[in-house]
């Protein structure tokens, strides 16, 4: 049995967005505000088994897990596997908020509710995809962090294409090949990028770096260095002539 969720992509990226599934989820729960009762986990466990059928008793530990019913959220009702499906940018905010509020936590909570909450994050966190995009998504936030202490943009992260992890500043000086072909080569002369897009921003601050540059090197090759004169001393032994200096009295 394949446990594996079929992940919704843009290219090479996680499609964040809910899907139209999603949202129609997410109306009909807040339409029916009528009281919520949490499952107890054992109820949450036999239901997904039940579901499953005679399979369950080969089926691994995940598969099953997949079929457990969320019971909190916009999207109470639907399975974990659904939710990796149709809702991942909802599952990243809903994981790293989890983490925040159990880290606090000075006890462990073994409410129905935390056991399915604890058990939701457990199922999708081992799914790379989702844990490479919770860790991405603590970068950003970190990124923005930086920014909104220094005021420099400098500072934030890419957030697209194979180096998204970046920040601005490192990628613009950094020395690696790589690096150097992906701005000269693909960003600066780029000419149909979407305005208001992570690579508009990008390429913007690559162009005002590019002119404080070109800027800076015009600055230092038009001054010519001043050199300081001083008089032509006479040898020690010669004899010392008092009359007026000449322009081969001179060193310039």
């Amino acid at each position: 049995m394949d446990d594996a969720p079929a992940f919704r992509k843009r290219g090479l990226n996680l499609v964040l967005e809910p899907s139209v599934d999603a949202a129609a989820v997410s109306s009909r729960n807040d339409k029916n505000r009528k009281q919520f009762t949490c499952k107890l986990p054992e109820t949450v466990r036999k239901e997904a088994e039940a579901r499953l059928g005679p399979s369950s008793r080969i089926a691994a530990p995940n598969y099953i897990l997949g079929l457990y019913e969320i019971q909190f959220g916009i999207y109470r009702g639907q399975s974990f596997k659904w939710l990796l499906e149709n809702a991942v940018g909802w599952i990243i905010g809903f994981v790293r908020s989890f983490e925040d509020e159990t880290a606090k936590a000075t006890n462990v909570n073994t409410s129905p509710l935390a056991v399915n909450k604890q058990q939701f994050c457990d199922y999708v966190l081992s799914f790379k995809p989702i844990a490479d995009a919770v860790n991405f998504s603590k970068l950003v936030a970190a990124s923005k962090q930086k920014v909104a202490e220094t005021g420099d943009d400098c500072h934030r992260l890419l957030e697209f294409g194979e180096f998204k992890e970046m920040s601005w500043c490192d990628m613009w000086n950094s020395k690696l090949p790589a690096h150097r072909r992906y701005i000269d080569k693909f960003i600066l002369p780029k000419k149909d990028v979407q305005a208001g897009t992570r690579m508009d921003d990008f390429r913007k601050y690559c162009i005002r770096q590019r002119q404080q540059q070109t800027a800076s090197t015009s600055t230092t090759s038009t001054t010519l260095p001043t050199r300081l004169f001083k008089p032509r001393l006479p040898p020690p032994t010669s004899k010392l002539n008092y009359g007026p200096a000449t322009c081969n009295d001179y060193i310039f």
